[in-house]
């Protein structure tokens, strides 16, 4: 199967742990062409976190499969999930109130990496590196709901 990673198509094989990613895939394809510029980059950055998380949880530990592997993924693909609702009910309120639920979603990321780092599931590295990227998104959501706030 084709699929879209950043702005190249890869060939992948599909996997019960990849079923999510290509949900949230399909869906920004759909509602790529109503965002603008701003909000592209954050969707793009947030669904860059996802398929993070994903590749970064298939090395944690068998009996994480129902704890805390599926709950970071959870939390993950609800990000660019809720951007992407908020954008569709139609009015800024509403997009304001999913931008944060969407920013909600993001702290708990962050604490689950950190977790992830404490239980030694990844190197404090990757646990920079994705903080990094949560420290990004997180600025994209407050200016985008401080846009939004000021129309």
């Amino acid at each position: 199967m084709w699929i879209l990673v950043g702005h190249k198509w890869k060939n992948i094989t599909i996997s019960d742990n990849l079923i999510y990613t290509i949900s949230v895939q399909i869906i920004i394809l759909e509602v790529v062409l109503l965002l603008d510029n701003s909000k592209f980059v954050v969707l793009n950055k947030s669904h860059s976190l996802v398929l993070r998380i994903y590749k970064m949880t298939m090395n944690f530990p068998k009996a994480e499969t129902f704890g805390l592997t599926s709950q970071i993924r959870r939390s993950a693909i609800s990000i660019p999930s809720n951007i992407v609702e908020g954008k569709a009910r139609g009015s800024d309120k509403e997009y304001i109130r999913f931008l944060y639920i969407a920013r909600g979603s993001l702290e708990e990321v962050k604490y689950q990496i950190l977790l992830a780092k404490d239980l030694n599931y990844i190197s404090t590295e990757d646990h920079k590196e994705i903080e990094s990227l949560i420290h990004t998104i997180g600025r994209l959501i407050n200016g985008l709901v401080n846009k939004l706030s000021t129309k």
